[in-house]
């Protein structure tokens, strides 16, 4: 009896100890928990006001001089026959050229982006350009040989982000664009520093379209081009806009990146010959891999292009055989391109980075009408290159300066089957090449 009494008593002052530890146990559950809510919403404050400091507008741009010796050869001509930004460099009665370049690259600009919300932002970049004589590139019309304004409209577009996707609306570079391949820096001829675009990738510049992007994936409904008049067509109808789309697949933590791009237009044509009507249908298929072996890349693509001419897509190496043509029988004859390119470099440290690349592309087309005469072959192919060497040094986190040895090499046109001309069944024209040496200082901000 007297043992029950002593547990008994003993029980009774624990268990108020108990109890209170419970109870301290479960406040201080509460208050981590509280302290863990808490916490949560001081982050989603400390993001929104980071969030409500990014709002408004940003700015920033790019400048870029070149300061450079380029040497065309004697057959080196039409459509652009130098570099952009300095008509004097040019062929002239029969000979070659030389000389010194110093201008402001095309590719120099300001941006602008101004961030409404979380979910909606626009962008405008004009671009800057200026150099004695300088060119303009209009995809329309091939190239006119004119002055043209120092400020343009690179890009114009807003973007919405519906969480599960995004949505462009505007001037952007298309779906099909393969960006970021190449770092190439002289002035090739088209836009200055052209980074290979026109030499072996597929390309149609920035235009208008309506874009939908979910992750890796985007198809866009893009401006339609064409470039008819060169061509003898008459009256040109578009039924459906340009359709393009291209996907990223990420492998290897994302060392390894494919990336397959496709594109469609078609558009109707009257012959102003026969007066017949004809489609015209354009396509591109590519695809690009990105591989990263620590400091070292390899960058390649491969692409097949039908009538890139009537695409709006030009190509600096490779000039001739690039659209359809419609013969003598009113057929329409689609030309064949196939491009190629391949890029490799090696970052030694944070402030020097060597890169080289070489680009291929070789178009063909059946009964071409052979230039300057009144007959047809029956059939032309015209083979071109593009190769270069460069070293990128950061002097700063704002200032490059990159000195870059490149050659543009056209090689001949070859027309085949023309025995009414004399030489016989084969008739071969030389267009020559271009070699440069060119330092560009780039200036970013």
């Amino acid at each position: 009896m007297k043992k029950l009494l002593i547990a008994l008593l003993v029980l009774g002052l624990i268990a108020p100890g108990m109890a209170m530890a419970q109870n301290l146990d479960q406040r201080v559950t509460e208050l981590e928990n509280n302290m863990e809510e808490f916490a949560k919403q001081g982050m989603k404050l400390k993001e929104t006001v980071i969030g409500m400091k990014k709002m408004g507008f940003h700015f920033g741009g790019s400048i870029k001089t070149h300061l450079g010796y380029y040497d065309v050869d004697k057959e080196y001509g039409a459509p652009l026959g130098g570099p952009l930004m300095d008509k004097t460099i040019r062929s002239n009665n029969g000979d070659g050229d030389s000389g010194t370049l110093l201008s402001l690259s095309a590719q120099s600009n300001i941006t602008g982006r101004y961030i409404a919300s979380e979910n909606f932002y626009g962008v405008a970049q004009l671009g800057l350009r200026g150099g004695k004589n300088a060119g303009e590139y209009d995809t329309e019309t091939v190239y006119q040989n004119k002055d043209f304004d120092d400020v343009y409209l690179r890009l114009a577009y807003g973007v919405w982000d519906f969480g599960n996707g995004k949505l462009t609306v505007g001037k952007d570079y298309t779906p099909a664009t393969f960006l970021g391949y190449s770092n190439m820096s002289g002035d090739t001829g088209l836009g200055g520093d052209a980074i290979m675009l026109p030499g072996g990738l597929p390309y149609i510049s920035r235009v208008p379209q309506i874009k939908l992007s979910f992750g890796d994936f985007d198809i866009a409904l893009v401006e339609q081009r064409l470039n008819a008049d060169d061509y003898g067509f008459g009256d040109v109808d578009f039924d459906v806009p340009r359709i393009e789309a291209a996907h990223v697949f990420r492998l290897n933590d994302n060392n390894l990146r494919i990336r397959p791009i496709a594109g469609f237009q078609t558009y109707d044509i009257e012959d102003n010959a026969t007066g017949a009507s004809e489609s015209i249908d354009s396509y591109v298929f590519g695809v690009g891999v990105s591989a990263d072996f620590g400091p070292a890349y390899v960058k390649g693509t491969v692409s097949y292009q039908q009538n890139p001419g009537n695409y709006g897509d030009y190509n600096l190496a490779n000039v001739a055989f690039r659209s359809a043509v419609i013969d003598s029988s009113g057929s329409v004859n689609d030309a064949d391109v196939m491009n190629g390119t391949l890029v490799a470099g090696y970052a030694m440290n944070d402030m020097v980075t060597f890169e080289g690349g070489v680009s291929y592309s070789k178009s063909e087309v059946d009964n071409p009408t052979i230039t300057g005469t009144a007959f047809e072959a029956s059939s032309g192919e015209q083979a071109g290159m593009m190769y270069y060497v460069h070293s990128w040094i950061s002097m700063s986190d704002n200032l490059s300066v990159i000195p870059e040895f490149g050659v543009i090499d056209r090689d001949e046109v070859e027309y085949s089957g023309a025995p009414l001309l004399a030489g016989g069944p084969t008739v071969t024209s030389d267009l020559g090449s271009m070699t440069y040496f060119d330092v560009t200082l780039r200036v970013d901000f």
